[in-house]
């Protein structure tokens, strides 16, 4: 039976979880009539089970969970269970630590360009702040905009965006045995946040719009590590995007950080986009009213 690195493919697909020990990762259960994350993954043993339901095979949860047809779900069992040949060792053997992230250092297309300026981003501008590269037309990056993710100063690991319409998942991170630090170990934009307040999004180029202090966890899951990185802030603001799951999961991770003594806040801004999509006039303006900068 393959393990799975549940962790990185619920981040993908966007799939709200809870990390509640070093084996088992929560989610609301398909089965069953639940809201409170009852279904567990073993992440050890590669089971699945639900608090409430009982057991099912795990390809057919997993199936269920991301709402993937058997040919997608083919398509990225490689991808999210190459990690079990790592996670199968034993104690005294020593793992390989990596050193430098191998991926490739192609110049954006005209088409990844495109997808860009098309969501109106200036690509010269990102590509200079944020070392976004192209990942090819073949290979495991194949039409994605490769996203480094940086922290104290070094490429760690790294996340992708499709820019093909209806390609799964959207997004896409680095295998954690291919990364120096695994991504959700950490936040995306987090090297540029230098104020004592910083606004959360979920993804990296809700965080690119609105710049610097401010950082995305990669979805609406956030990981122990991320939480501790945000300690060392005085005000943390969520600015997930407007869905209803969204905004729940904003005000239960507020709940959490604030057990740590942080200020944390999250703000519903009225508007029935998400921050990736917002106009240059509202990001001053949020720029101003929450980081406190003047026009």
């Amino acid at each position: 039976m393959s393990r799975y690195d549940v962790v990185r493919l619920f981040s993908d697909f966007n799939i709200d979880y809870d990390i509640t020990s070093e084996e088992w990762v929560n989610v609301d259960c398909p089965f069953c009539d639940d809201e409170k994350k009852h279904g567990g993954i073993n992440i050890r043993k590669s089971y699945y089970n639900c608090f409430k339901c009982g057991s099912h095979p795990i390809e057919f949860a997993l199936k269920k969970i991301l709402h993937i047809s058997d040919e997608i779900f083919l398509s990225i069992k490689r991808e999210y269970s190459d990690f079990l040949r790592f996670r199968g060792r034993t104690e005294n053997e020593e793992i390989e630590k990596v050193t430098k992230i191998e991926i490739s250092n192609l110049p954006l297309s005209e088409k990844e360009k495109s997808y860009l300026s098309d969501r109106h981003f200036d690509s010269d501008f990102l590509v200079k702040k944020y070392d976004l590269r192209s990942g090819g037309l073949i290979g495991d990056w194949k039409f994605r905009i490769i996203i480094p993710i940086i922290y104290n100063s070094k490429f760690v690991s790294l996340t992708s965006r499709t820019i093909l319409k209806d390609f799964l998942p959207r997004y896409k991170t680095l295998a954690n045995d291919k990364s120096i630090i695994p991504a959700k170990h950490v936040l995306f934009n987090y090297d540029n946040c230098k104020k004592d307040t910083v606004i959360i999004t979920e993804g990296p180029f809700d965080a690119m719009r609105i710049g610097d202090d401010c950082v995305a966890t990669l979805g609406i899951g956030m990981t122990p590590y991320q939480r501790k990185l945000l300690k060392r802030f005085r005000n943390v603001i969520f600015m997930y995007d407007p869905e209803f799951k969204a905004q729940l999961r904003a005000q239960q991770q507020a709940a959490l950080l604030s057990e740590l003594n942080i200020s944390v806040s999250v703000v519903d801004l009225g508007i029935d986009h998400d921050p990736g999509d917002l106009s240059e006039k509202e990001v001053k303006y949020i720029r101003r009213e929450l980081l406190h900068e003047n026009s």
